[in-house]
């Protein structure tokens, strides 16, 4: 699992902002403070161990906070 760490490259908030650009046009963010989250989150660890250890989880922590945390104003499921 290490080894997976070692080559991942999380999302930054001006990457997932240019996914929105190019899957939805013109976003606007809703909850900026719940963005940042999302980017501290999928990184999180809890007694030097990875909350979500799997490059799948990662996407899905992505994913789920996107959705259902409505980040943006409109076009979420397809950001």
């Amino acid at each position: 699992m290490e080894n997976l760490r070692q080559h991942l490259t999380y999302l930054t908030i001006e990457d997932i902002l240019i996914v929105a650009e190019n899957h939805v046009g013109n976003y606007k963010i809703l909850k900026e403070g719940q963005l940042q989250y999302l980017v501290e989150a999928v990184a999180a660890k809890f007694g030097g161990i990875d909350l979500y250890p799997t490059l799948f989880q990662k996407a899905s922590v992505y994913a789920h906070h996107i959705i259902s945390g409505h980040i943006f104003l409109d076009g979420n499921k397809r950001s």
